[in-house]
């Protein structure tokens, strides 16, 4: 994963539906841990993350300055993570096909803000 993200010299490298446990992010060789959102176990059938969740890492060689990161998890079946830096700001979300219409308007609403 790392190596192909190094050969394009991709400055951040963002992963969907990660599947981490909560509280976990592993290392990336040549990329540092920046933001992460997990899947609440109680949104799993079986009380694990399985899929779900989103991650990022930014490469230690980039130039961007990453000023904060928000995770935004407050919608149930969707999890978010916005990186907010000098040249731009950037939301990686994933959304469960699971959300009821319900939960879609929660998500439209924080992604509106």
């Amino acid at each position: 994963m790392s190596t192909l993200a190094l050969s394009k010299k991709a400055d951040y490298l963002f992963i969907a539906e990660s599947g981490f446990d909560p509280g976990t992010m592993p290392d990336v060789a040549g990329f540092a841990k920046t933001a992460y959102c997990s899947k609440d176990p109680r949104d799993s059938v079986d009380g694990s993350p399985n899929n779900g969740g989103v991650a990022v890492w930014q490469n230690v060689n980039s130039k961007i300055k990453t000023l904060y990161t928000t995770q935004l998890s407050t919608v149930r079946n969707f999890q978010a993570v916005a990186i907010h830096t000098v040249c731009g700001n950037y939301v990686l979300f994933y959304r469960s096909p699971s959300q009821t219409m319900n939960n879609m308007s929660e998500t439209a609403d924080i992604l509106e803000k």
